[in-house]
């Protein structure tokens, strides 16, 4: 098999310069090409600067520079698509990410999808075809590296984001990983670039000293123990601990309500009332809580209908008060989103009495004003969010008191 030598090799990578072949990789097609095709004449008698204009002859006249001119328009029409497409994909994400920040900041509903797909579009979308016609852009070794670590740590920089945003667990690990190689190897790469760029060099180090303020205001801004995590953790300890309380009332609840039915009948059927009265009441307030922290929650009034049917069952129509508490009650469950506080209200002065009527004791709730305390507040369908928090804090505070105001008056019962 016949092999060019090295120097009738150059011969044709020269005669392809000369011709204006300017682009490498097809400089390395058609010089293979033309080899082989140099090779296969060759194999069959004849000369080499025949075989060359043999080989030369089969691209016509200008077929060797025409070759190039539809390599290169090829390109350039495939490179004009991808940047249409990262454009529009960057479009969108931006759009829709910034949409979906205003509705988080608003608590309006659907923010956490938008902020979802418009971080997913730009992470995973838009750079990746934004890095890839940079990629093609630029031919240096040095460059294309540059590129890949900044569209790298950008890409892990948006996902830290997601998952920051959507509180996935990750969070801290992927900003360390975005930081580290933002730092660690895009900053380095930039600068060495930037300094043999004489004509460019103060204006790319500008951009890289903007870049650097950037990540260190992400860093600064993102304390791995700030004061706000630590709030959110002593929150968790609160919420934990009342959880804790709570179970620890419900179940003395139970054990006085225990004692009272092994006492007498008459004092068990009681307590059995007074038990659901309260888990009536409980149950309300979490169905209006719940719609208070979520607009899209959907009540489920399933217990709330067999705990009504087991008071009927218990005769507790008999008690004056029965009616008032069972009308606010089913306001609170049922009735417009913008009266619900106002049987709220209702239910806070309605249950205390009708307590003391099935108990026959005078004893009231330590915080007496509670009605009047939160008809003081606004409207929290008109206020917003933060009115509603104030809402939930209260109904905390009244679901515990009333537990407390359960127990006394169970303990006053049975010591006569």
């Amino acid at each position: 098999m016949i092999s060019l030598s090295d120097k009738q090799i150059n011969e044709v990578y020269d005669h392809l310069i000369n011709k204006g072949i300017t682009y490498p990789p097809l400089i390395d097609e058609l010089l293979d090409h033309l080899c082989c095709l140099i090779e296969e004449q060759m194999e069959q008698g004849a000369q080499f600067q025949q075989a060359f204009l043999q080989a030369i002859k089969q691209f016509g006249p200008s077929g060797i520079e025409r070759t190039q001119e539809a390599t290169i328009f090829l390109l350039t029409l495939q490179l004009r698509k991808m940047k249409k497409t990262a454009s529009i994909l960057g479009i969108i994400g931006g759009v829709t990410t910034i949409l979906g920040t205003l509705f988080k900041v608003m608590h309006w509903p659907g923010a956490n999808v938008m902020l979802l797909s418009g971080l997913v579009i730009t992470a995973l979308l838009f750079m990746p075809f934004a890095l890839y016609v940079n990629y093609k852009t630029n031919q240096g070794i040095r460059d294309r590296a540059t590129l890949i670590a900044g569209f790298t740590g950008g890409i892990l920089l948006f996902v830290f984001a997601l998952f920051k945003i959507m509180h996935w667990p990750g969070a801290s690990a992927l900003l360390i990983l975005s930081l580290g190689e933002l730092i660690l190897v895009f900053v380095p790469l930039y600068f060495v670039k930037s300094y043999r760029n004489k004509d460019n060099r103060w204006f790319d180090i500008g951009s890289l000293t903007v870049i650097m303020s950037s990540i260190i205001m992400v860093l600064t801004l993102y304390s791995f123990n700030s004061p706000s995590s630590g709030y959110l953790a002593a929150i968790s300890n609160l919420q934990q601990q009342s959880i804790q309380n709570y179970i620890s009332l419900e179940n003395q609840i139970a054990a006085s309500r225990n004692e009272l039915v092994k006492m007498s009948p008459d004092l068990g059927d009681r307590a059995q009332i007074m038990f659901h009265a309260n888990k009536l009441v409980t149950r309300a307030f979490y169905q209006y809580r719940n719609q208070l922290l979520s607009p899209q929650y959907q009540p489920d009034f399933q217990y709330y209908n067999q705990t009504v049917q087991m008071l009927q069952n218990l005769a507790v129509s008999k008690y004056a008060n029965w009616a008032s508490l069972y009308a606010a009650v089913e306001g609170l469950n049922h009735g417009e989103i913008s009266q619900k506080h106002h049987y709220l209200i209702k239910i806070l002065d309605a249950f205390p009495k009708l307590m003391q009527e099935i108990s026959g004791q005078n004893l009231e709730p330590k915080n007496v004003d509670m009605a009047k305390s939160i008809s003081l507040l606004p409207v929290p369908e008109q206020m917003g969010y933060t009115s509603g928090l104030l809402y939930v804090n209260y109904l905390n505070l009244a679901e515990f008191e009333f537990g407390q105001f359960h127990l006394e008056l169970l303990k006053m019962m049975k010591n006569g």
